[in-house]
């Protein structure tokens, strides 16, 4: 296992790397991505699939956070566009927000996800059944 950091926020997130599995930590949420599930560790609201009704083509899945992801103090040097293990991260900050993108291999079921302070996006075609579990504080989303 590999442990470095991603620049976020004006802070970071901990990443921590697997052959086929990504951990990102901040300091009140885990998320977990594995080839065909991922986990939320967390303070969760609503978790929601919709289907792109335009093309058809797409599947969403979206995981409120009922409270902002809280990052680490920035120390040592940080990813902001990199490839890590099987994953593509690539972080980006606007005035009116900041996405962490993280694209995954062809052998994980989804294509990518997008963390934003509030909310998680997770990208698959439509193709892909979705089974969710949900609590207060985990959310693990099962794409088969």
């Amino acid at each position: 296992m590999d442990v470095t950091s991603a620049k976020y926020c004006r802070g970071s997130l901990e990443v921590v790397s697997g052959d086929s599995e990504l951990l990102i930590k901040g300091l009140n949420i885990e998320l977990e991505l594995r080839p065909k599930a991922i986990v939320i560790n967390g303070s969760i609201g609503r978790v929601e699939e919709h289907l792109d009704e335009i093309s058809g083509k797409t599947k969403y899945v979206y995981i409120e956070l009922l409270e902002s992801i809280k990052v680490f103090e920035n120390s040592g040097e940080l990813l902001r566009n990199s490839i890590v293990g099987a994953f593509s991260l690539s972080t980006i900050e606007r005035p009116y927000g900041c996405f962490l993108t993280i694209t995954t291999s062809g052998a994980h079921a989804y294509n990518y996800v997008i963390v934003s302070p509030n909310m998680i996006a997770v990208v698959m075609s439509s193709k892909r059944a979705v089974y969710i579990e949900h609590s207060n504080n985990l959310a693990a989303i099962y794409i088969a």
